[in-house]
């Protein structure tokens, strides 16, 4: 039979280095499940709600100035590798939603300058915050995702203990 066998049993052989291609796929495939659901896990938000987005809990973008606004004399708990533990990186997401939450109900999100505006090394403009009259720090700070610190006098607070 010119050497192909053609019962219904036959199984043609792999093509040479297909194992490989097969092990290399699945390896691959694992790699992405495990990179990509944390990833995922963390998204930002990007969406705008009247106006506001938050970039993290104590930071907001306003679209109007095209500006961030770091909240005043606040911590927030920090996201990714700038977490000092995983509680503080598990509190970063939950204060993300909480803080969305907040401003998607709002009916009106003002940043309260000084004048001239005040901006932090990393020129943001830092104010305080108010969410239909309510000072966005006390909400936050009420809610356990944000605690009082006067920056640049007093040690960063922890929020891993």
């Amino acid at each position: 039979m010119s050497g192909y066998d053609k019962s219904p049993d036959y199984t043609p052989p792999a093509p040479k280095g297909y194992a490989r291609v097969q092990v290399w796929m699945i390896g691959a495939i694992i790699l992405m499940v495990l990179v990509g659901i944390p990833l995922l896990a963390s998204a930002k938000d990007w969406t705008y709600y009247n106006g506001v987005r938050v970039v993290d809990v104590d930071t907001l973008d306003f679209k109007s100035l095209d500006h961030h606004v770091r909240i005043r004399n606040v911590d927030g708990p920090e996201h990714g590798h700038r977490a000092k533990c995983d509680k503080e990186r598990a509190l970063s997401v939950l204060a993300d939603a909480y803080a969305v939450e907040v401003l998607s109900k709002a009916n009106v999100i003002t940043a309260v300058f000084s004048d001239p505006p005040k901006q932090d090394r990393y020129k943001r403009y830092v104010a305080p915050v108010l969410v239909d009259g309510m000072d966005y720090a006390d909400l936050m700070i009420a809610a356990g995702y944000m605690k009082h610190w006067n920056y640049g006098n007093e040690p960063k607070p922890d929020w891993c203990g």
